[in-house]
């Protein structure tokens, strides 16, 4: 009797220590599962983080370089204002612009004239032109 116990509670052992080496492999393989899970939303998170921080330092960049070029060519239309009310350019591009003006005008009348002239003379019979 005595031996029969021995062996059934050896049996059992086995069976217990077969029972609790599976699911302990299963409970490990679940833990690194969740471990996986785990690093890789962390890792796609702390990436998103990174690249969001890198995009936005990059547009910042991208407006103080445009603010600064807007202040430079600023600046440097304040210096062609300052150029041309010294050397009057502005005055003299006004005088032309109204010579330009003046010789347009000239030349539109003397078109005129010219098709008048010859909407006149194709008026005048061959005969008269002869004839003086």
């Amino acid at each position: 009797d005595r031996q029969v116990t021995f062996m059934q509670k050896g049996a059992r052992r086995m069976m217990a220590r077969g029972k609790f080496v599976e699911e302990k492999r299963e409970m490990d393989e679940a833990a690194a599962m969740i471990e996986r899970c785990w690093r890789g939303f962390w890792g796609r998170r702390r990436k998103n983080i990174l690249l969001y921080e890198r995009e936005t330092e990059q547009r910042q960049n991208q407006v103080r370089l445009l603010k600064s070029e807007e202040q430079f060519m600023a600046d440097y239309v304040k210096v062609l204002e300052r150029r041309l009310r010294r050397l009057g350019l502005e005055e003299k591009n006004n005088e032309l612009g109204d010579k330009v003006k003046e010789m347009y005008a000239y030349v539109e009348e003397q078109e005129f004239n010219y098709t008048e002239l010859v909407r006149q003379r194709d008026a005048v019979s061959p005969r008269a032109i002869e004839q003086g």
